[in-house]
């Protein structure tokens, strides 16, 4: 299963103001407002005229929901973020790095969540956090922005738990420590706080730091999904395909697929089109599937663009090799080694693209060097033929050995030992040490 959703993501509500005009209780640790039921704007505005920093926030917050009186908001939010109001610079803040009603920027944002944060808003504590992990606005230092998401984290926000507990699963800013990541991700989670639950699920599913536990992982998958967070709803999808946790069920597969790529989630996307061009549990629909795959494929995720230039490859009404070739491209440029061993191919052969020898060895190294059976032994094809480089038996004799080390059942027959009685034992043996002593990750040296 696919673990994603470990992105960071930074409070950006624009505080609500009261709905009435009180000097209400506003509490400095979670800058929230107390509310009451009628609005006396008269008084509002004669308090926001007498310099009442509260009253002009409140009177912000009143006309910034109205778009024709939104310039009328950011004058009154700056006067009260201008007299250390916390609630107005934050929201002041967040203005500024939204770019919503003001121009964006990122370093005025910086500022006011700094003034803010340090009047204790746990709020502007994880924007400002947030600013010096990314260095939107000031220099990046992630030991600042660990500082700062602690602060919000121990004041008891959520999502300063979450991004504590990612920067120490990261290692950014701090050592890495999976029990911490953990331990802040738990308490994010029990906030009901949906990346936080879904994190800590995958720690459960994948057994990292914590005994695998499938049932508790589908748990948390299952809080988060609900409460429409994509990411969790495909990882509760594959739950229910493999039935791990959960009894297996397809028809659950199915819905949960659909709601997470019904929101643009590329990973669901990806797996629907798997589950209809094969069938899984739904008769097979080609034109369902390659739509599906192409969504995601449009969005650049990987094994999609790869799976969609095999697609074109294929006999039948939807082949269209030049179309296959430039799938195939995408995903070569993203490292997808399959894809950059097809490519090679269709260079060799010219199929869909102009045949250019070079080019084709191009890809197929690159593909050989992560380690890929088929371009290993592909490059020894190469070798022994001459195919775009010059023909070198003991080469063509190296790559068939690494070929036939990784293994692959679908390799084609063995090649390595019709092409060794061409050499003598001297070469075997010092092509023998050269695989001994491969890694993945690069080529022998020529």
């Amino acid at each position: 299963m696919h673990a994603k959703g470990m992105i960071r993501v930074v409070v950006a509500t624009v505080l609500l103001g009261l709905t009435s005009y009180s000097f209400a209780n506003y509490s400095p640790a979670g800058a929230m407002i107390q509310r009451q039921t009628t609005i006396n704007m008269s008084a509002l505005t004669e308090a926001a005229n007498n310099g009442s920093a509260p009253a002009q926030f409140d009177l912000s917050v009143i006309t910034g929901q109205n778009p024709a009186t939104q310039a009328e908001s950011l004058v009154w939010l700056k006067k009260s973020a201008q007299q250390g109001f916390a609630p107005a610079q934050f929201n002041l803040g967040i203005e500024y790095r939204t770019g919503n009603i003001t121009a964006q920027d990122f370093t005025q944002a910086a500022a006011w969540f700094r003034k803010a944060a340090d009047q204790g808003v746990a709020e502007a504590q994880v924007n400002l956090g947030s600013a010096y992990d990314n260095g939107r606005g000031v220099k990046k230092d992630p030991v600042q922005a660990v500082s700062w998401y602690r602060k919000a984290a121990e004041a008891g926000l959520a999502q300063g738990q979450y991004n504590l507990g990612l920067n120490y699963k990261t290692g950014t800013g701090v050592a890495q420590d999976l029990n911490q990541t953990i331990y802040w991700y738990t308490k994010a989670a029990a906030q009901h706080l949906p990346i936080a639950l879904n994190d800590l699920g995958s720690f459960y599913w994948f057994g990292i730091s914590v005994q695998r536990d499938p049932t508790k992982a589908v748990t948390l998958y299952r809080e988060a999904a609900e409460a429409g967070y994509d990411v969790a709803q495909n990882n509760l999808a594959q739950a229910y395909a493999v039935g791990e946790g959960v009894n297996r069920d397809l028809t659950q597969t199915l819905a949960w697929f659909h709601k997470a790529a019904e929101q643009g989630n590329a990973d669901a996307q990806y797996n629907l089109g798997l589950i209809y061009n094969n069938g899984f549990g739904v008769p097979k629909d080609d034109n369902l599937g390659i739509a599906w795959t192409q969504k995601a494929a449009d969005q650049g995720h990987q094994m999609a663009q790869y799976k969609l230039g095999l697609f074109y490859t294929l006999a039948g009404a939807h082949q269209n090799f030049p179309l296959a070739a430039t799938w195939l491209r995408k995903a070569a440029d993203q490292r997808v080694s399959g894809a950059q061993f097809f490519l090679g191919l269709m260079y060799q052969e010219g199929t869909g693209v102009t045949k250019t020898l070079p080019e084709s060895i191009k890809w197929i190294r690159k593909a050989a060097e992560q380690g890929d059976a088929h371009a290993l032994y592909g490059l020894g094809r190469c070798y022994e033929l001459g195919l775009g480089v010059a023909q070198n038996l003991t080469w063509a004799y190296a790559y068939y050995r690494l070929a036939e080390q990784v293994g692959d059942p679908a390799l084609p027959a063995p090649r390595a030992q019709i092409v060794a009685q061409a050499l003598t034992s001297q070469q075997l043996n010092s092509v023998d040490k050269t695989v001994s002593a491969w890694k993945v990750g690069s080529l022998p040296t020529h």
